[in-house]
């Protein structure tokens, strides 16, 4: 028999860590526009390329709000 563990404490990054990480998805949303724009990467992948980091932005920003 397998025991499960599961951590329910709930750390809040810091600041400075949300914002590290926000800037890194300016970074790649601001070189996904690019690709998009450009068409140096093929559109369906520059496309979830964009989506992606555009998703990733609203979750950690929702999540810092909770």
């Amino acid at each position: 028999m397998q025991n499960l563990i599961c951590n329910t404490v709930k750390f809040l990054e810091p600041p400075a860590k949300l914002a590290e990480d926000l800037e890194r998805c300016d970074r790649e949303i601001a070189a996904a526009r690019k690709a998009l724009l450009t068409g140096s990467v093929p559109f369906l992948d520059a496309l979830l390329w964009y989506t992606d980091w555009c998703r990733e932005r609203d979750l950690l920003q929702t999540e810092h709000l909770r």
